[in-house]
């Protein structure tokens, strides 16, 4: 019983110092990324027609313009 429990504890050990060592690796290797470029969807380029504006309204109904019923926001 004593063997088993050196063994299982040689392995724990073992195991932490290998995720130790990729850890310290790691950290000293980072170099951060830069961002990217921040980008806005308009829906208003004409080469995509099938985006065409609509409606939905809380019945999940979609309506295309000029919309029916609307109320004022």
């Amino acid at each position: 019983m004593r063997v088993l429990t050196r063994v299982t504890g040689g392995m724990l050990l073992a195991g932490l110092l290998a995720l130790m060592a990729i850890a310290i690796y790691q950290a000293a290797t980072f170099k951060p990324g830069v961002n990217p470029p921040a980008i806005a969807e308009g829906f208003n380029d004409l080469s995509l027609p099938n985006w065409s504006l609509k409606l939905v309204d809380g019945n999940g109904v979609a309506k295309t313009a000029p919309y029916q019923g609307e109320t004022s926001w």
